[in-house]
């Protein structure tokens, strides 16, 4: 296979992911997953389910489903910042042109 055609497939890969990871929030806002307005939101609901644990009793179903809660968020929280931290990586190569050698 050709180079430009195998560097054409990746340019429109990186573009079809950039579109497929689509997130909607809870104003319904749709963001990028992994953006910094996705990071931000998924802080804020981390923030809240640790406020609403530690209001309820210990040893109760409700500070249980909590907790799964936001043993939850903050697996989502990781994925997305080790998600962004890639994406920006893969940025950067475009920029200096690693991947596409200044084509377009």
């Amino acid at each position: 296979m050709n180079e430009n055609v195998l560097r054409q497939i990746i340019r429109q890969e990186l573009k079809t992911l950039a579109e497929v990871k689509m997130i909607k929030t809870r104003e319904g806002e749709r963001v990028e997953y992994a953006s910094e307005q996705h990071i931000a939101e998924l802080e804020r609901d981390l923030a809240e389910l640790i406020a609403m644990r530690n209001s309820r009793k210990p040893i109760t179903r409700e500070r249980y489903v909590l907790s799964q809660a936001v043993k939850h968020v903050r697996t989502t929280l990781r994925r997305a910042k080790r998600s962004s931290a890639v994406g920006q990586q893969l940025r950067d190569a475009a920029k200096n042109d690693l991947l596409t050698d200044g084509e377009s």
